[in-house]
């Protein structure tokens, strides 16, 4: 259970934009923190509020697993395509061995 105190600048301000209060351009820590608190949600509804900032937190771990998730396929992709690009070298190389050998033969008859 994170408390108002623990939480970073983004989290604050998107707990701020929850609540819908008015949150000033270019807000310090220390503002987001007094805005929150000085709100009549602390007073009415604290199980809202942390529901609130629950819910933040949770959105954001969500995020950070998904952009995880997709860096970690785009790096699964990357290396199949190192694969293939090996195996048609390979495929090269092989090709062109067979090739010299015929032409060792051929040059030898």
């Amino acid at each position: 259970m994170s408390t108002i105190k623990s939480l970073k600048k983004d989290e604050l301000l998107l707990v701020a934009e929850e609540l819908g209060l008015d949150i000033p351009q270019n807000p310090k820590i220390i503002v987001l923190k007094n805005l929150i608190e000085s709100s009549e949600i602390i007073e009415t509804d604290k199980e809202f509020l942390q529901s609130v900032i629950d819910g933040v937190l949770a959105e954001k771990d969500a995020k950070i697993e998904q952009e995880k998730f997709k860096l970690e396929s785009e790096r699964a992709a990357k290396i199949e395509q190192e694969k293939f690009k090996l195996e048609s070298e390979k495929t090269k190389i092989e090709f062109e061995k067979i090739k010299l050998e015929q032409l060792k033969k051929e040059s030898l008859s």
